[in-house]
Formats: C-alpha cells, sequence, structure tokens
C-alpha cells in the first residue's frame, strides 16, 4: 500500500511540473500572437539591418499546446519602392521556456534575417524583444512593437 501512496504522489508532482511548464509556455504564446511592426534587426556582429526602405512585420499565428507544438508565422517585407516585389514569407516556431526558436523560413532573405534561437528578454503588451547574444557567440537580436 505504502509503494501505492508513494508512486500516486510521484505522478501527481511529475503531472503537475509539466502541467506548470506547458501553462508558461502557453502564455509567452498567447502574449506573442499577432502582427509586430519591426523596428530594428542586429544580425551577425554587424550594424543594425537597414529597414528605411521597407515595412518590416512579423505575425505569430499561436496556437494550443505551445509546449509541444510548432506555430506558423509571417514575415512581410513591403518595399517603399514600387518596383520591387514585395516579400511575405510563413515560418514555424516553437517556444521552450523563455525561448523562441525560428525554424523555417521559405524565402533565403526571410531566413538570414529572423531564422535563430532568441531569448524572449521583453514581451508586454506593444513591445518585444528577441535576443540571441546570451546563447553564443553571435550577436543577434529583433526589436518589434505593436
Amino acid at each position: 500500500m505504502k509503494k501505492y501512496k508513494i508512486l500516486l504522489f510521484t505522478l501527481v508532482v511529475a503531472t503537475s511540473l509539466i502541467w506548470s511548464a506547458c501553462s508558461k509556455e502557453q502564455k509567452w504564446s498567447d502574449k506573442l500572437k499577432g502582427k509586430w511592426n519591426v523596428e530594428a534587426i542586429k544580425l551577425n556582429n554587424t550594424t543594425d539591418v537597414d529597414l528605411s526602405d521597407a515595412k518590416h512585420t512579423i505575425e505569430f499565428l499561436g496556437g494550443k499546446r505551445a509546449y509541444t507544438a510548432s506555430f506558423k508565422g509571417i514575415y512581410t517585407i513591403d518595399y517603399n519602392d514600387q518596383l520591387l516585389k514585395d516579400i511575405s514569407d510563413t515560418f514555424r516556431y516553437d517556444i521552450k521556456d523563455n525561448q523562441i526558436a525560428i525554424t523555417s523560413t521559405q524565402t533565403t532573405k526571410v531566413r538570414t534575417l529572423i531564422r535563430f534561437r532568441y531569448i524572449l528578454e521583453t514581451l508586454n503588451g506593444s513591445e518585444l524583444f528577441f535576443n540571441k547574444t546570451p546563447l553564443d557567440t553571435t550577436t543577434a537580436y529583433l526589436k518589434a512593437n505593436r
């Protein structure tokens, strides 16, 4: 009987730990959901990417089961010059703990801009800041607002 009580207690504790981890990622996903205007991007120890020639937006579509699921997003580049063709690219992302990984894109242009694993440093109602720098020696970040 004592073995069953210990087993039951262990299952309850493990379930609650998994549930709390899942709900944390779901909260991040719910806050992230929506369209963001990209203000700044920095890549590989260079200066900021020049965003003055186009409007860049990133949209996270979200979903349920954020801890175990991969979600879709859309990155759009709307060029000021009417002769340039705008880009709208879908991507996949997943959230684990306080990190987001953008794992696939369709176009090379968008891939070089956003396809990294970032720490979600700031995510509130109107500000978003992803930072890759603390994860390794490569400097990269993405800053956006609503």
